[in-house]
């Protein structure tokens, strides 16, 4: 699931019974909630109770109810039914949480395996998917409109993975360079952003300069001989703009400045007019929640919402503000976005507990790469986001729901050092006289 849900995206969130608008996440699921009813019983009831238990325990069941009250809500508004559900799912999404948790307590480590494999499968798919296959766009999943081959979206959550649990440098080194070569062709700016901050946060919090340092040096090259060489690929379809060192810095530009953004890419001002269509959308979530009465300013407009009708240049389709606190707010007023804030507070929390315990820094920078994308895109109340980030999310909980004898996994020894023989150093052995050799006096 989670490198399915990485590297293929939309199209491997639509795998399933498409005309009953049933897909994987939801037969996951429903087949963990009939079949593994004693996972929740561990992790709500039987765990060992410390404080950070708690309050995720409470936080989570927080969460759950409130989504329960948004569609309730949705519904006394005479809100689209379906639509409503749909909406849902951004609350009951969080239920992977205890399926990461139960993943993580019942079987040997394999965190290391999976980040591997995450970077190796993404960035090899996601490197031809650069290439070649966003040009199929007329291939589309049987009984959808979603293309087959999806676009991928874990570029930045594989390389911090394969850093925190996979200290030779000389093993990750080419599906790095993979994924820095996918993130930079997928040009999604909210990922370049959180990954440009989980990475220092990373090193610092566990302390291995040494691995960032090198990591630097290889960006560093790598910008270097796109700009001497003038690298240029042309732009995968639906995102627009080129795969170059000037396209990301105009991209990075354009919302700010297109003027100057111009100077290195043509569609500077369609480019960041992306992001002008979102700040309007926001504006006007923001005016509607706060200037109107007083149930929509603490309960929001219900799920099921058409808030595309707020904005009026918006697809009717469309459920996301791509921002998850947004989000958050139009459909559940300030209690949902406080409720929302306290859930994922509370999860940060943990996570630090962890890093506390076991020094192995992965689970809060991964929080940060996903909430930081959440917030400048559409992540966790979409399935291709919010699935994989509870499941690793949870993984990564594990040492607060294990004894210590198992944390072996998160904490890895350093790389043994080769011993090295001291040059001019010769072993000195007795002088031995060699019986058969004549002597002088017998001569």
């Amino acid at each position: 699931m989670t490198v399915g849900y990485s590297s293929l995206g939309r199209t491997f969130a639509y795998i399933g019974l498409a005309p009953l608008k049933i897909f994987i996440g939801e037969i996951l699921l429903g087949w963990f909630l009939l079949t593994r009813q004693d996972a929740f019983d561990f992790v709500f009831l039987r765990a060992k109770r410390t404080r950070a238990v708690e309050v995720l325990r409470w936080a989570m069941v927080l969460f759950m109810l409130y989504g329960v009250v948004m569609l309730l809500n949705g519904y006394m508004h005479q809100n689209p039914i379906f639509q409503a559900f749909q909406n849902f799912a951004f609350n009951y999404y969080s239920l992977y949480l205890v399926i990461g948790i139960w993943v993580g307590v019942n079987n040997p480590p394999f965190m290391r395996k999976l980040a591997m494999t995450l970077g190796w499968v993404h960035g090899v798919y996601g490197a031809l998917w650069i290439l070649f296959l966003n040009r199929f766009e007329d291939l589309a999943l049987p009984g959808t409109e979603v293309g087959l081959f999806g676009q991928p979206g874990g570029a930045a959550v594989a390389i911090v993975a394969m850093l925190a649990f996979e200290p030779r440098m000389r093993k990750i080194i080419i599906p790095c360079l993979l994924n820095l070569f996918v993130m930079v062709g997928v040009q999604v700016r909210s990922e370049w952003v959180g990954f440009m901050v989980a990475i220092p946060v990373w090193s610092m919090l566990s302390r291995k300069f040494g691995q960032f340092v090198a990591f630097l040096g290889i960006i560093a090259l790598l910008v270097t001989v796109g700009l001497v060489f003038d690298v240029r690929l042309p732009g995968v379809a639906g995102r627009g703009g080129e795969v170059s060192v000037q396209g990301v810095v105009g991209r990075f530009l354009s919302p700010f400045d297109p003027q100057a953004a111009g100077k290195y890419i043509d569609d500077a001002e369609g480019l960041g007019g992306t992001a002008e269509w979102r700040k309007k959308w926001w504006n006007e979530i923001w005016k509607t929640i706060n200037k109107g009465d007083t149930e929509t300013y603490f309960l929001g407009l219900g799920y099921g919402y058409p808030i595309a009708d707020l904005a009026g240049y918006v697809e009717a389709d469309v459920r996301t503000p791509h921002n998850i606190f947004f989000y958050s707010l139009v459909y559940g007023g300030w209690c949902g976005a406080a409720v929302f804030a306290v859930f994922q507070a509370s999860l940060a929390y943990c996570l630090w507990r962890v890093y506390k315990m076991t020094k192995q820094a992965f689970g809060i920078s991964f929080w940060i790469v996903n909430i930081i994308m959440a917030l400048l895109g559409n992540s966790l109340e979409t399935p291709f986001g919010a699935i994989p980030f509870y499941l690793l999310a949870g993984i990564a909980l594990k040492p607060l729901f294990t004894p210590r004898e198992q944390w072996d996994e998160m904490v890895l020894p350093p790389e043994p050092k080769k011993r090295r023989r001291r040059r001019g150093w010769q072993p000195q052995f007795p002088p031995q006289q060699n019986a058969y050799e004549p002597t002088y006096a017998a001569n």
